[in-house]
């Protein structure tokens, strides 16, 4: 997490939740939380404004991406399965995207470990 974000996240603490058992992300008052429908049309409202806009791109692509880059940049899956949420790993799994570059890799990474016997 960025020294900048992580800044954010301490101030919207601060001032927005009150309640430490509460959401992290709360509505109108910290008893209540965002829904997806809400979080899914203000992002589709700023897609638009930055003439953006797909029916095809939702809020839970960032999710996706998030999960595929964390994956691709090092992160192991026992990780990511945690930071996500999920109780399994076929879950996690579906949040993955892999392209034919990730196989590519996938050999020279295998080659590349000595197994001594």
């Amino acid at each position: 997490m960025s020294d900048i974000l992580h800044k954010a996240l301490q101030e919207y603490w601060k001032v927005y939740r009150t309640d430490p058992k509460g959401y992290f992300i709360v509505g109108k008052n910290s008893q209540q939380h965002i829904n997806q429908n809400y979080i899914n049309n203000l992002f589709k409202k700023y897609l638009k404004s930055f003439d953006f806009y797909s029916n095809e791109i939702r809020f839970h692509n960032l999710r996706d991406t998030y999960a595929t880059l964390m994956l691709r940049n090092g992160c192991n899956v026992f990780t990511l399965k945690r930071l996500l949420g999920h109780n399994s790993f076929s879950s996690t799994a579906r949040y993955i995207k892999c392209d034919t570059s990730d196989l590519e890799v996938a050999p020279s990474v295998s080659h590349s470990l000595e197994i001594g016997i």
